[in-house]
């Protein structure tokens, strides 16, 4: 993903950063686009992604436009 509008971190997992771009899921631009991404030894894995309405209240937000 590029140009993430959100970026934020597990609150249960410190190596786990969800990557957050809304407009970019075909038929439905209101929704984000959720990557999950596990980092070990600064190398980043991407585990899923998905469709969501919202990010999560309980992760902390790392970066934000």
């Amino acid at each position: 993903m590029e140009n993430p509008d959100i970026i934020t971190v597990d609150p249960n997992d410190e190596y786990k950063e969800y990557y957050y771009a809304q407009g970019v899921v075909a038929d439905s631009p209101d929704l984000y686009l959720k990557v999950c991404v596990l980092f070990k030894q600064d190398i980043g894995r991407v585990l899923t992604a998905f469709d969501v309405d919202t990010p999560k209240p309980d992760e902390n937000i790392l970066w934000q436009k």
